[in-house]
């Protein structure tokens, strides 16, 4: 097995134990008491959010692949670890109103199991582009 192979596989192991990390405390501690509150909520995102960095340039490192770089910040960027929640530790269950605890609602106002879709779909497309345009100039 090749660096990037590898690192790909590693990567998707701990968006599996992120994700399911989230799904431990949004969707089994709340039956037993978990109250949500922003203070606590905010902390979490941004150390959700320094252990995937953390992930991606350590793998970065190993494998030394833009490509892989590119399309790993694409995918966390874009929030695509939150489809990967809904899809599998909700059993495909997704919110159907806004989804106010994204920073994204923050900012924009609103924020959906549609925009999120078309953004992970978009910002991956993008990442692709961005994938060739490199290797076409470093050919």
């Amino acid at each position: 097995m090749n660096k990037v192979s590898f690192s790909v596989i590693a990567f998707a192991v701990m968006v599996l134990i992120g994700t399911g990390f989230d799904y431990l405390i949004h969707g089994i501690l709340y039956r037993f008491g978990l109250q949500y509150y922003d203070s606590w909520f905010w902390i979490s995102q941004v150390l959700y959010f320094l252990f995937y960095q953390a992930v991606i340039w350590v793998l970065f490192y190993f494998n030394r692949n833009v490509y892989f770089l590119i399309l790993t910040q694409a995918f966390v960027l874009t929030a695509t670890q939150d489809i990967v929640f809904f899809g599998l530790w909700s059993n495909g269950v997704f919110p159907k109103g806004q989804w106010t605890w994204m920073l994204y609602y923050k900012l924009f106002g609103s924020w959906t199991t549609e925009i999120q879709l078309w953004v992970s779909f978009i910002g991956l497309q993008v990442a692709s582009w961005l994938c060739l345009a490199v290797n076409r100039v470093r050919s």
